[in-house]
């Protein structure tokens, strides 16, 4: 080769080609000693060094960036739930903040509350009525006004037991200088008895009631307390003071230290009786005529409200007061009682609402004027509504 020597022609080639050109093949080449072949060895590691080397880096620096990026992330939800913690704690102390606003609030207001009542209470027990239980004890009732007995009676007309709204309560004195509780109730128990005791012994008489009473009475009587019966689960009924507050009392017939009842002119006719019991309102009737039993004769289960209508025309305003009832409330009265007191004793019709009208579904007659009726208490409630002859209507 133009003189050159095969050092010249080799010299600048890579180890491996060097040590193929002596050996004869690049690929199969063997090495012609053990030098040799231990410099072919190195060159060839030489070589698979310089090869393999960036592969590692780049594995290093993958695993590296994920490491990093776990720990990123782990930073990341750590933070998440810390401040979701302090959220939720943040709104649980604004719950308790509320809650114990709201339950001061309403501690306030229920607080405020009684004292209304009290307050209400004691401004009403001063124009109310008492009543004396068995045991000779005053106790202070409420006025009821017409609206609330009417309601009353309109709800519970179906039972026969209709009472007023009246609670026994025991009312503290307000003055200037402080009084104990007992002086209080006592100077009020003694205002009312003494209340009590003018009334009645302003109307109690032995006259003829036409030489008694000289004026009429409002109709309201009748609509508002028309047949009503004093029912004992209730506390306690009205008594003659707060009747005699909204209807003028003139008459009352005492016939013993429990017993008696008033007499009163509604301005459309008849005589109305109130019957009271140590005290307290027991029941009421309302006729206009003076009849016997015989007088009914004709009535019969079945008869329709106006035959009876026929024979006393105070019936009338039973029709009347169902009438005003049914526009108060969404309820009709589909059953109710008329107590007639005769000469001969006590009858009691029972109707039920047939179609557009009323009809006597039971007769019931007391020849000694009581009705005896059960509520459940172990023993009956006796209703009697015996009168003097001569306090018939004429």
């Amino acid at each position: 080769m133009n003189g050159m020597k095969l050092s010249e022609m080799l010299n600048g080639l890579p180890d491996d080609m060097i040590l193929a050109a002596y050996t004869g093949s690049y690929r199969t080449a063997q090495p012609k000693s053990a030098a040799d072949f231990a410099a072919g060895q190195a060159v060839q590691q030489g070589s698979t060094a310089r090869i393999s080397a960036p592969r590692w880096i780049t594995a290093a620096a993958l695993a590296a960036c994920m490491l990093f990026a776990v720990g990123v992330a782990a930073v990341l939800i750590r933070s998440d739930r810390e401040e979701l913690t302090m959220q939720s704690m943040q709104e649980d102390s604004a719950v308790q903040e509320i809650t114990a606003e709201y339950t001061d609030i309403s501690s306030v207001s229920a607080e405020l509350t009684v004292k209304s009542n009290q307050t209400e209470t004691l401004t009403e027990l001063k124009q109310g009525d008492y009543a004396i239980t068995s045991d000779s004890k005053i106790m202070a009732t409420e006025p009821s006004t017409g609206l609330t007995v009417g309601s009353v009676n309109a709800f519970n007309i179906n039972q026969n037991t209709v009472s007023t709204a009246n609670h026994t309560h025991q009312a503290e004195e307000t003055s200037d200088s402080p009084k104990s509780s007992s002086t209080a109730t006592e100077s009020y128990e003694q205002r009312m008895k003494a209340e009590y005791d003018a009334v009645v012994d302003n109307a109690v008489s032995n006259l003829p009631y036409n030489d008694v009473i000289k004026s009429t009475v409002s109709d309201d009587i009748i609509l508002w307390h028309l047949d009503e019966t004093m029912n004992p689960w209730m506390s306690h009924s009205e008594g003659p003071v707060s009747m005699n507050n909204r209807y003028k009392i003139e008459l009352i017939r005492k016939i013993d230290d429990k017993r008696m009842y008033s007499i009163q002119k509604p301005e459309s006719g008849g005589l109305f009786y109130s019957f009271y019991v140590s005290s307290g309102l027991q029941c009421t009737a309302y006729i206009t005529k003076a009849l016997s039993f015989a007088d009914y004769s004709a009535i019969k289960t079945g008869s329709s409200i106006d035959d009876v209508i026929a024979i006393e025309p105070a019936t009338t305003a039973y029709v009347n007061r169902n009438k005003v009832y049914d526009e108060m409330s969404d309820e009709e009265a589909v059953s109710f009682p008329q107590h007639i007191i005769l000469t001969d004793g006590l009858l009691k019709l029972t109707y039920v609402k047939s179609e557009d009208t009323y009809k006597v579904d039971r007769l019931d007659f007391f020849d000694d004027f009581k009705e005896s009726v059960d509520y459940g208490m172990g023993y009956p409630c006796i209703y009697d509504y015996s009168i003097l002859p001569e306090d018939y209507p004429s």
